[in-house]
């Protein structure tokens, strides 16, 4: 730079000739000087850049190794304290691509990948335990009410909002230490005090619902898997899949423990399977069936739209809760059914003429008995005399155990469910009374009068039946069409 500058200073001595070719000669001499110095910086910045990119690169596949040593450890660790290495991680390799990477030389993929790895890691793991925890409590569950403390309906809520995907550590903090306590206490969890009171319901979307132990816990796993998506939106997909399995799993283990009677040999040890065990059974899959839109739609949210098509398993699962509830409502139906099948056997002893001759006792034996083979209704069915006055066996017997299954129902179940339970009994008398009392021909007019009063007796009491509308029920219409002399 020197010799280049000083080309350019003209000479005091010598011809103009000379001068001017002593100039020259600077100048070229100054412009190779010029060339050679840039040459040189240039020289020296790539050989900084390259010592910079190496000396990064080395940064962050030190830090890859040293979290690869971390697998199993960080296998161990709580969502969030695997979110802030994480985070931590994702800044340091940010910074060094910005640091190294301005002529596109060092790029942090490898560093990216395995923390993505040791995230999915994490979700198989916390995957396993909550199989493994939910199995349990299922195998262990009593299928009585449990209560929903302020924290499970503030939970409730947040997955009913959204609100799991909005990345509150502190609640997510909750979800997390929380469900490790409840999957170790394995048992209904009442708020301090309030063992001894009504269990408080579960509220979604203003509906409430009556639930069991385990489909809390359900819930509990089902927001810890939400906070994987929202913490690592690259797992939504993976999300999506164990949250189906969990919901599957949940499903078909109700399925085999109530309705199939399996929880009478489970680690619970029911002694029979009741219509209450069916009723909150039923709303355990309503509070299911309630949350899986709202859990659909936030992770259609999550999901790039080229993989929205596996949303559809969601929908399969919505449907298999469907056909379980399905399944249960007819089951309820079902058990009048047996009632009334076992007490027709009594008809045939009943001398409509003369006055009923079977006794209320008899047939309330063979209803015991029709509910001891089916292993549902133990318990349903009295032995004591019969109500109704001088109503025959059959009707007193089949009112007085309608009525209590609809105690059952009511205190457990909804108004509009308890009305298309009753609405489908209903269905089936009109199908099957007529059925029994076919053989029923009395000869005299007060023994066609006595039928009529029975069934008239019937069709009263049930259509008393609180919040129960038996407007379907036609029994009196068709006996009055068959006994048309009767009043």
């Amino acid at each position: 730079l020197a010799t280049g500058l000083g080309g350019t200073q003209p000479q005091r001595s010598g011809t103009q000739s000379n001068g001017n070719g002593g100039s020259g000669g600077g100048g070229m001499g100054g412009s190779a000087a010029d060339a050679a110095a840039v040459g040189c910086l240039e020289g020296l910045a790539a050989l900084s850049l390259k010592g910079l990119q190496d000396g990064c690169d080395l940064a962050q596949k030190t830090v890859a190794a040293l979290l690869a040593n971390r697998k199993e450890a960080h296998a161990r660790v709580t969502l969030e304290e695997l979110q802030s290495v994480h985070l931590a991680s994702l800044d340091f390799a940010q910074s060094l691509e910005e640091l190294a990477g301005r002529g596109g030389g060092l790029s942090c993929y490898g560093l990216r990948s395995l923390l993505h790895a040791q995230a999915k890691h994490l979700l198989e793991v916390k995957q396993e335990q909550n199989l493994t925890n939910l199995a349990a409590a299922l195998d262990s569950e009593k299928w009585t009410q449990a209560d929903v403390s302020y924290e499970r309906q503030a939970l409730l809520d947040r997955l009913a909002s959204g609100g799991a995907f909005l990345g509150n550590r502190g609640d997510k903090g909750q979800v997390s230490g929380g469900l490790g306590r409840s999957a170790a206490r394995g048992g209904t969890a009442h708020r301090p005090g309030s063992s001894k009171r009504e269990a408080n319901d579960a509220l979604v979307d203003g509906s409430k619902f009556k639930v069991v132990w385990s489909a809390l816990l359900l819930v509990e796993m089902i927001a810890l898997l939400l906070s994987f998506a929202a913490q690592f939106p690259t797992l939504a997909t993976d999300v999506l899949t164990r949250l189906v399995e969990l919901v599957r799993l949940f499903n078909s283990k109700a399925t085999q423990l109530v309705l199939l009677a399996g929880a009478l040999h489970s680690g619970a040890r029911l002694s029979k399977i009741t219509a209450k065990h069916l009723a909150l059974t039923s709303q355990s899959l309503g509070l299911c069936l309630a949350l899986l839109p709202h859990l659909r739609a936030a992770l259609c949210a999550m999901l790039p739209p080229r993989q929205h098509l596996l949303l559809v398993d969601m929908d399969r699962v919505n449907q298999d809760l469907l056909e379980h509830h399905e399944r249960i409502l007819s089951k309820l139906v079902s058990f009048v059914g047996e009632i009334v099948e076992g007490l027709a056997r009594g008809l045939e002893n009943t001398d409509w003429d003369r006055g009923h001759l079977a006794s209320s006792s008899s047939s309330s034996s063979s209803v015991a008995a029709s509910g001891n083979s089916a292993g549902d209704l133990q318990g349903l069915a009295a032995s004591s005399g019969s109500s109704g006055g001088g109503s025959s066996a059959f009707v007193a017997e089949a009112v007085k155990n309608t009525s209590r299954l609809h105690k059952v129902l009511a205190a457990q179940l909804p108004p509009e469910q308890v009305q298309e339970i009753f609405s489908r009994i209903f269905e089936l008398l009109n199908r099957k009374v007529p059925e029994y009392f076919a053989s029923v021909s009395p000869s005299t007019p007060a023994g066609q009068q006595r039928v009529l009063d029975d069934v008239q007796f019937l069709t009263h009491s049930l259509d008393r039946l609180r919040g129960v509308d038996a407007k379907n029920l036609t029994l009196e219409a068709h006996f009055r069409k068959r006994f048309p002399n009767a009043r």
